[in-house]
């Protein structure tokens, strides 16, 4: 779900690099911020799913620590009551 995200990201910023370098000697320029961001994102999620296991698992950990579980209904803060 959030390595979607992620894509989604990188696609809007490609449109708007591909709207701000229109012109052909710029395209290098496009491609390396583009390729930039791709790396990035590879890194973070690398380090993510190192840290606190895989993305698309039940339990996800946000930036602070605090688990969230995945439920029918969509992701919900963890109270530490849940049952397993």
């Amino acid at each position: 779900m959030l390595y979607n995200l992620f894509q989604n990201v990188l696609f809007l910023c490609f449109k708007f690099l591909h709207t701000v370098f229109k012109s052909r000697h710029q395209l290098w320029t496009e491609y390396r911020i583009l390729t930039g961001l791709i790396c990035i994102t590879d890194i973070h999620y690398r380090i993510a799913t190192k840290f606190w296991g895989d993305i698309g698992s039940r339990r996800v950990y946000s930036t602070f620590g605090k688990p969230f579980s995945k439920t029918s209904n969509g992701w919900i803060f963890n109270t530490g009551r849940d049952s397993k």
